[in-house]
This record gives structure tokens, C-alpha cells and sequence, in this order.
């Protein structure tokens, strides 16, 4: 089928053939080409009946009674507003942050989750609640549906909501509290460790925590761990005052700390002596010279920069080998 365009000129713009039956393949060819006209026109005529079908919008789901009460009824609006604010422990209580501390969140990313109108959504969600449903997502690990039955929005919708707030936190977060550990003086740190904890020329400690999550698909046995659930690694090294400094994290839950921490940036730096170690320095009232360490556990091999505790069972009754013992 051709039509005439814009150019003046006849375009093809739909094909149609199929072969003829056996008592069709006997037609003379001005039969045959009578044929193919009609068979044409009626395949036309079907093509433009599912295309009006189509065209036709689709009525929409009856709107969601208990969404609908979300002003009224939603955790937000009903537990947050009215009460939690004005209650700081048990804001604390529910949200695991202080009522400064979640402020000072909001006002970093509250343009980043800020909607502007639409004709579509006349009144877009807060960016103070985006933020209050992903704080008790990360708190309590419940479940998008979970969610919304408390919140009033669609779980479908959540999900948007998480991560779009998640990825604003990163952005926004990351630069103040995990910051360049090269831009980091670890003299202070030493001297904080051995002012809290009586280590001297210890300026961090590490360890790996099992994040528990779902099977990915096709996975086998790569994120099982030997405490029988599925997870990903994050390995942190942290202060005196339990600060992240710096951080490994999406390793699979099978692997152990000593593996995951040699194929690390932060522990191939640490090896090859390039981290940003202090001068050796005497220890405390003596004149012995020893270099600063990262404190670990038993996973963790020997190094000239890494430090390990004695193992219980060395340690049980030799109270002179307990770290921090004063």
C-alpha cells in the first residue's frame, strides 16, 4: 500500500502477501490480481480496527481507598508530625537519629527530592517524608508493601522513592563523612587511640561485617557464608571513636576478611607500605621505636603496619595481655 507525503511523491507504507490455496494457484492472473486487492483490503481493514482498539485509553484502576486516606491516616502526617516531633526521645526511638540530625539531612538533600507540580500530581510527596520512609527502611528492613500499608503510598512507588533518596544521601554524605583517607592526620589519630583505648602507635582498627541479603539469581554459592545465611562483605578500617576512615564493601559473602583485604585498594596500599603511615615513633616513656599500626583480628596476617591481638586462649588468665587494661 502506498500514500501520498509531504514530497508529493507515492511512499509504500505497509506490505501485505500470502501464498494462494490450491484451487487459487488455477485463477487466471487478472483473477489473481483481483484477489490480491481484496485480500489486501480486508488485511487493511482488520489493521485499522486493532489500531482505533488501541487507541481506545484503557480505563484506570479505581483509585485505592486506603492510599487515598494518606492525609488523614498516613504514618506521616497522623505519628510524625503530630507526635514524633514533638518528642525527641521517642523520635530517636524510631528513626535511630536525633531531631538535629535528621534537619541537617534534610538540608542537604531536600533540593535533590524536591518535585516540582505537575497536571498529572497536583501534590507531590514531601521531601521530608521521602527522607522519614527511607530512614525507617534502613532501620527496620521492612518490606516496600510494609510500607506503604503505613506511609498510604503505592510499593511500587517506595521503591522509586528509597532510591532516588539513597543516591542523593550518597552524593551528598560521602564527601563530609567518609572523606580522602590520604587527606587524614593519623598522628591525631594515634594519639586519640591512645588516649581512649591505651594502645600507643595504633592509629586504626579493622574488620568485616556479613551484610545479610536475598540469593541473587544464578549465583550458586558465591554470597552463602559459613554462618548460613547469603551476604556481601564490608570491610571498614575505623578510629578511636569508631569513625569509618575507609571502607571495602560488595565482596562475596564466601570469601574470607584475609582474602577480601589483600585484593583491596586500602590493603594492597597498607602492603606495598604506600598508605599514608606516620613516622616511627618511640613508644610512651621508653626509647623503643616502632612504627604505627592497624589493629585486626585473628584473620588478619602479621605485618610490618598490621597489628594482631592475642587469641583468647592465649590470653585467658594473663590479664597483662588484655588491650586497654590500666
Amino acid at each position: 500500500m502506498q500514500r501520498q507525503v509531504e514530497d508529493g511523491k507515492m511512499h509504500p507504507i505497509s506490505y501485505f502477501s500470502r501464498r494462494t490455496s490450491k484451487d487459487e494457484a488455477k485463477y487466471h492472473s487478472y483473477e489473481l490480481e483481483a484477489l490480491a486487492i481484496v485480500s489486501a483490503l480486508r488485511q487493511e481493514a482488520a489493521f485499522e480496527d486493532e489500531l482505533r482498539l488501541r487507541m481506545i485509553p484503557k480505563p484506570r484502576n479505581a483509585p485505592n481507598s486506603i492510599i487515598a486516606m494518606k492525609e488523614t491516616e498516613g504514618f506521616f502526617k497522623k505519628l510524625i508530625e503530630g507526635h514524633l516531633f514533638n518528642n525527641e526521645v521517642k523520635f530517636r526511638e524510631f528513626f535511630r537519629v536525633n531531631r538535629e540530625q535528621f534537619n541537617l539531612i534534610f538540608s542537604l538533600v531536600k533540593d535533590d527530592l524536591t518535585k516540582e507540580l505537575t497536571m498529572r500530581v497536583a501534590v507531590p510527596i514531601s521531601p521530608d517524608e521521602k527522607l522519614a520512609i527511607t530512614l525507617r527502611f534502613l532501620v527496620t528492613g521492612e518490606s516496600f508493601r510494609s510500607l506503604s500499608y503505613s506511609f498510604r503510598i503505592s510499593y511500587s512507588y517506595i521503591s522509586v522513592i528509597v532510591k532516588e533518596t539513597l543516591a542523593a544521601l550518597k552524593q551528598m554524605l560521602m564527601p563530609l563523612f567518609l572523606p580522602n583517607p590520604n587527606s587524614i592526620d593519623y598522628k591525631v589519630k594515634a594519639n586519640e587511640f591512645y588516649t581512649k583505648w591505651n594502645f600507643p602507635n595504633c592509629i586504626l582498627a579493622i574488620d568485616g561485617k556479613h551484610v545479610r541479603i536475598r540469593c541473587p539469581n544464578n549465583s550458586g554459592s558465591l554470597y552463602f557464608n559459613y554462618k548460613d545465611y547469603f551476604s556481601i562483605v564490608l570491610m571498614a578500617m575505623v578510629d578511636a571513636n569508631y569513625k569509618f576512615i575507609a571502607i571495602n564493601v560488595g565482596s562475596f559473602g564466601r570469601e574470607g576478611d584475609s582474602g577480601i583485604f589483600l585484593k583491596s585498594n586500602m590493603g594492597q596500599q597498607i602492603l606495598n607500605c604506600t598508605f599514608k603511615f606516620p613516622q616511627d615513633c618511640a613508644l610512651p616513656n621508653t626509647n623503643l621505636v616502632l612504627p604505627h599500626v592497624i589493629l585486626g583480628d585473628q584473620a588478619f596476617r602479621l605485618h610490618k603496619h598490621i597489628l594482631r591481638l592475642f587469641s583468647q586462649k592465649s590470653a585467658r588468665g594473663d590479664v597483662s595481655l588484655c588491650v586497654g587494661h590500666r
